[in-house]
């Protein structure tokens, strides 16, 4: 195929994407976890982001189901995007696009790697999602005394996006402090919690 064939189908392509509408999807959170550093000397390495969801069990409405290979949705050819924020009101959240180049399709998932970016590994596989993403360029900040409710969504092109959201675990002091917030299990809510504003 010619490369002003190529050109065109890719163009035909983006152009079938940018007119479809979103499909947004709640899902139940099995983890979210959240570390970082602000005690001196701050080791910003430390900082860590985690999100796991299992839906098998849950209603066929709630569960993720993967979109196809060569889809709008397709990883490989349109990237992504995570988002981490907070639900109760402080404002904070933090976007990172991950590049189309670095998502492999593979035995019936699709995989992201980037060992040295703030998100390292992303697995979206039916009825699972699994975010891990680590060190300084990961940029949300655990400064605030409690995190209250943390809201999470990974989109997927122009075709699919699941989100989540969780209370931090009890005891506070324990699980949802400076430096530390790991979440309760949570079910899917049943609206996505809206995103700050500008």
């Amino acid at each position: 195929m010619s490369r002003a064939l190529v050109a065109v189908g890719l163009v035909a392509l983006a152009a079938v994407a940018a007119a479809q509408e979103v499909t947004t999807v709640s899902v139940s959170t099995g983890l979210i976890l959240l570390k970082d550093d602000t005690v001196a000397p701050i080791d910003l390495g430390k900082r860590y982001v985690k999100w796991k969801v299992r839906t098998k069990l849950d209603p066929v409405e709630h569960q993720v189901a993967i979109p196809a290979p060569g889809s709008a949705g397709d990883p490989t050819m349109v990237g992504a995007t995570f988002t981490v924020y907070n639900t109760t009101g402080s404002g904070e959240a933090v976007s990172v696009d991950l590049a189309a180049s670095r998502w492999l399709w593979t035995g019936g998932l699709y995989k992201y790697t980037n060992p040295a970016g703030p998100v390292r590994v992303v697995y979206v596989r039916p009825y699972k999602l699994y975010v891990r993403g680590a060190g300084a360029g990961w940029g949300y900040t655990l400064d605030e005394p409690t995190q209250g409710r943390i809201g999470v969504r990974l989109r997927l092109g122009t075709a699919i996006e699941w989100c989540g959201e969780a209370p931090g675990r009890l005891p506070a002091s324990l699980y949802d402090r400076p430096d530390k917030f790991w979440s309760a299990k949570s079910a899917a809510p049943a609206t996505c919690a809206a995103l700050p504003g500008p």
